[in-house]
């Protein structure tokens, strides 16, 4: 990280037009009250906002945050956006002052109150001897917790930390984003909850981190019961999730001067863009591509927009590096975002760096999150999976460890210590271990990683379907209705009946070719040479 932060300063320094990229969106929240934001890596384009006599806030001027002080010991500090669904709140500053009269109450009626919440955001509360600190459905406002060199730190960017302090490497996750299997066979995220640094957690989805008497700790808050269990044919709960959805885009369409939805023709892009009917004027709808596949998708989706006779623009994207002369800056400075640990592809970083300066809109709403209801795991691989999954479970979903049995090995051990940490070795109550991997991991992991890449966007992301409560109500109904997206069909005709005549839904690669054969046939072998079981349990 060092080398390559000395390079990318040298770059950066004669390039100022790109200096503000750099941990676009980004904040600190800390007891370091040194940090100059001037120079590398900040460059001028961050403030500082003191939260109280011990704890600074330094923010990107491109993010947002709100804060509210009841006393020198007592605040409350969201940083990114929310709004509620239930109670139709779109003001953050009212936000949060309901959200610390609910913890005022008890930590059980603050979580309950922010599980309503959507949007992309981290909550922090500052309560006399205790911080803890939460974020948004699955987390896609990362954030990395730790202490280093005697100051706690609350960070969006784990990199940050190697630029400002002197974090010790962790070598684990050195040799594993530099080995092969890691760049060429799997996702590239990081086991459990490990960072680049051994001094940085990540936090995830579902638990908080507590600070108290100098001591950090994970807790799970979500799941604490069984959820109903509801008939494929109730009516009455799919109409409740389908108005949930139209009330966070509709509470979108209040919120943003210039929202924007981004439509690929593909189900949860259909169930977004349902939501917004009888606000179709409000919205901007636009695809884009740079292969031939995206050009499918977004000629789908176009196809959609008119049979409802709304505008719909597509962008085409260079597919060549050469038409980009900043090429490398740019996807230096998108890798050092991430610590190296999650650098996209090239025709990714063409499309960031399109989106870093398209001026057309000031939010996209992505569709993201309701994947987690849709058995999405098991419909992947297209058999069966354990009941209860396992350590290497995990670490197998995550990347093929082909020829590398140690990676594996310290793979398998973090994520059975994360497991151990935020209870989930087993299913909890009657939720599928499976459905938590995806919104834990598969989301708060590698979508975080995403979601921190595309901040660099010149225009907010959120995220209407990202809702704790929401996304609860999708795995009431039964796994193989979920499976067929039979909830996902469900709410777009509920919101849109006119639906019923579009019949040009795309097809998803995801499920399908070679690579993903390869894939079930390796997660088989590793899990017979290793005597566990595949399927479930008869």
């Amino acid at each position: 990280m060092k080398n390559n932060s000395l390079a990318l300063k040298q770059s950066l320094d004669q390039n100022k037009e790109f200096q503000h990229l750099l941990y676009r969106r980004g904040y600190i929240v800390t007891t370091n009250k040194n940090i100059s934001l001037e120079g590398f890596p900040f460059y001028g384009h961050w403030e500082s906002i003191q939260i109280n006599s011990k704890y600074m806030l330094y923010l990107h001027e491109d993010q947002s945050a709100y804060i509210s002080k009841l006393s020198d010991n007592q605040s409350i500090v969201l940083i990114g956006h929310a709004y509620n669904p239930f109670s139709g709140e779109i003001d953050e500053n009212e936000i949060i002052s309901h959200a610390y009269k609910e913890y005022s109450k008890s930590k059980k009626d603050f979580f309950d109150y922010i599980s309503e919440l959507t949007g992309i955001h981290v909550i922090l509360v500052f309560d006399d001897s205790e911080i803890i600190a939460v974020q948004d459905c699955t987390a896609m406002e990362a954030c990395y917790y730790g202490e280093c060199n005697g100051n706690h730190y609350f960070l969006s960017h784990a990199g940050i930390l190697g630029d400002i302090d002197s974090p010790t490497e962790n070598r684990f996750i050195h040799k594993l984003i530099n080995s092969y299997c890691y760049n060429h066979w799997g996702t590239k995220y990081l086991p459990g909850d490990l960072s680049v640094y051994n001094e940085l957690s990540r936090l995830g989805p579902n638990v908080y981190v507590s600070l108290l008497a100098g001591r950090f700790s994970l807790h799970r808050f979500y799941p604490y019961k069984q959820h109903p269990e509801c008939d494929q044919n109730d009516q009455a709960a799919l109409e409740e999730i389908a108005g949930l959805i139209k009330k966070s885009v509709d509470l979108c369409a209040e919120k943003w001067k210039r929202p924007a939805i981004s439509l690929s023709g593909g189900l949860d892009s259909r169930t977004t863009y349902a939501a917004s009917s009888g606000n179709f004027d409000k919205f901007y709808y636009y695809s884009f591509y740079c292969k031939a596949q995206e050009k499918d998708d977004a000629e789908a989706a176009h196809a959609i927009c008119e049979a409802f006779d709304v505008n719909h623009t597509i962008y085409p994207i260079t597919e060549n590096n050469e038409d980009i002369s900043d090429f490398d800056l740019f996807k230096s400075i998108v890798a050092h975002n991430g610590a190296y640990t999650h650098i996209p592809g090239d025709h990714e970083i063409r499309k960031y760096h399109f989106l870093s300066t398209l001026d057309d809109f000031d939010t996209e709403l992505k569709s993201w999150a309701s994947e987690i209801g849709r058995a999405y795991w098991e419909k992947r691989y297209g058999f069966s999976l354990p009941e209860t999954l396992t350590p290497l479970d995990f670490s197998i979903f995550q990347t093929r460890f082909i020829g590398a049995p140690l990676l594996l090995k310290k793979s398998k051990r973090a994520y059975k210590e994360y497991l151990k940490k935020t209870d989930l070795l087993m299913p909890p109550f009657n939720y599928e271990h499976t459905d938590f991997f995806y919104w834990e991991y598969r989301f708060g992991s590698n979508g975080t990683s995403v979601t921190m890449e595309q901040q660099i966007f010149n225009f907010d992301v959120t995220m209407p379907m990202n809702n704790r409560k929401l996304m609860d109500m999708f795995l009431w109904f039964p796994h193989d209705f979920r499976k067929e997206d039979g909830v996902n069909n469900a709410t777009i005709l509920i919101n849109e009946p006119g639906f019923i005549n579009i019949h040009n839904d795309v097809h998803n690669g995801y499920f399908a070719g070679r690579r993903i054969k390869a894939e079930g046939m390796y997660y088989k072998f590793m899990k017979r040479i290793h005597f566990e079981r595949i399927g479930k349990q008869k």
